[in-house]
């Protein structure tokens, strides 16, 4: 399957358009603060934290996706509606990684050129830069729980992930990469673009099965598990008896 014929799920498609509607006002925040967001950057963001070997709490991951700028985290912490949404999102790919059905947007559209499928103007390029920004934030947790023999062929996903985030380095990574003139920077374009689909599942699938690994060797770690749903005034689930809001939300 490709990017270019792959079927809709219109379920997922519901969904994800209630969770952007509801990052609506996050997202005019953010750009205000000069930190440009989209649903396709979260989504990537997202997609690349649920991935890793490591469980993370949302006190973490929340302000590295908002280039931790404290005006818009602490926005998203006093807005218990939106932080649910956040959270609820996470959720949703969390579920996707586990149950090995993990897709880029259901919305997410093509350029109808090659360099319209690159950078903060397309779709694609907002994806891949949300997942980049979460594999540089995540960059020494892959480290610490890679295996040699591994490490190549995550290497070459996590580059083809990234490929559509901008065309000049994407271009530049070419020739200093692939020595033969036979294969041009159009032809790995469209390999990447056809295989993208597939490369999505196999990095959540390696990320997931190391981290399966990680709780094998030491019971005392905390399944990866998606967040429990609970709101900013509801007990906080890690028993203390104070409010999430005054206890582990932050």
């Amino acid at each position: 399957m490709s990017m270019l014929d792959r079927t809709l799920d219109s379920k997922k498609a519901k969904q994800e358009k209630t969770f952007a509607t509801g990052l609506t006002k996050v997202m005019a925040l953010s750009e205000e603060h000069d930190f440009p967001m989209s649903f396709n950057v979260i989504h990537g963001f997202l997609f690349g934290l649920c991935s890793a070997p490591i469980a993370i709490g949302p006190a973490e991951w929340v302000p590295s996706l908002f280039g931790e700028n404290d005006a818009v985290t602490q926005a998203i912490f006093d807005d218990e509606k939106t932080f649910q949404v956040l959270i609820d999102f996470f959720n949703y790919m969390m579920d996707q990684i586990q149950g090995e059905s993990a897709e880029f947007p259901q919305a997410l559209k093509l350029g109808d050129s090659m360099s319209g499928n690159f950078g903060m103007d397309s779709d694609l390029g907002q994806w891949s830069q949300g997942f980049i920004d979460a594999s540089e934030w995540l960059g020494e947790v892959w480290e610490e729980a890679m295996v040699d023999v591994l490490e190549e062929d995550h290497t070459i996903k996590s580059v083809m992930l990234s490929f559509f985030s901008d065309e000049d380095f994407s271009r530049n990574l070419h020739e200093e990469l692939i020595e033969s003139d036979d294969v041009t920077f159009e032809e790995i374009y469209e390999d990447f673009l056809r295989l993208l689909p597939n490369t999505l599942k196999a990095y959540a699938f390696t990320g997931r099965k190391l981290y399966e690994q990680k709780l094998a060797s030491d019971p005392t770690l905390q399944p990866k598990v998606a967040e429990p749903k609970v709101g900013r005034n509801d007990l906080c689930p890690c028993g203390s008896g104070k409010k999430y809001k005054k206890c582990c939300l932050h």
